[in-house]
């Protein structure tokens, strides 16, 4: 599927009822397996369509794949960003720097809340080892926006630092909670499973520890 292929199809896909039903069944099923260990009869069975218009729609499993990848990740950079916006906003009104706090919590939300925020970070991280020019197509547009914003808003809340060290500590704060939240199985083994890994508040504190305390560091 080439990427005006994507862009056509993901632009519209949920006013096209037939392929949203069919991606919304590729999100469940992925929740709980890869893509190659699901067949296309299967996705026809859970979306209720027949298999000719799975093939009509998206003709490949890794279609499918993009679109639940595109789908997962419009939404989750649209609430980022509106949050975003309204924390610098309030902070300018305030005449203050906006609280880093604030800011970390707004990223790592959407990956800790619910199963599709672990399934976003999984096809996050599969486009890191395996990217295609699809995948970097939605995460240029997807995420190249929201990557920027959440730079300029670390850079008001440390008004020192420059836009170098700034955009290193968006990336640290990025690459911490997409490898923690992909490995939380391992993670709960150990010391000898002591705490819960996979508890969502505990999860968000030790994330927001951790990442909060980098931000905070000077030099």
């Amino acid at each position: 599927m080439g990427v005006r292929r994507v862009d056509e199809l993901f632009d519209n896909l949920e006013a096209n009822e037939t392929a949203s039903k069919i991606v919304t069944a590729v999100e469940k099923l992925l929740l709980e397996r890869d893509i190659r260990d699901i067949s296309i009869r299967e996705i026809a069975q859970v979306s209720g369509v027949n298999i000719a218009a799975v093939n009509y729609h998206f003709g490949s499993k890794d279609a499918l794949t993009y679109a639940v990848f595109d789908r997962l990740a419009a939404n989750a950079t649209r609430s980022r960003i509106d949050e975003l916006h309204a924390l610098m906003t309030t902070a300018r009104a305030a005449g203050v720097t906006p609280d880093i706090a604030a800011i970390i919590s707004s990223f790592i939300r959407p990956y800790i809340n619910g199963e599709n925020g672990q399934l976003l970070a999984r096809l996050i991280l599969r486009h890191r080892v395996m990217p295609s020019d699809v995948t970097r197509a939605i995460v240029k547009r997807r995420f190249d926006e929201l990557a920027n914003l959440y730079i300029e808003a670390i850079m008001q809340a440390f008004p020192d630092l420059t836009a170098a060290q700034a955009s290193w500590r968006y990336s640290f704060m990025m690459g911490s909670v997409i490898m923690t939240v992909t490995d939380l199985g391992r993670i709960g083994n150990f010391a000898a499973g002591a705490f819960a890994a996979d508890d969502p508040k505990e999860l968000e504190a030790a994330l927001m520890d951790f990442l909060t305390n980098g931000m905070l560091r000077q030099g």
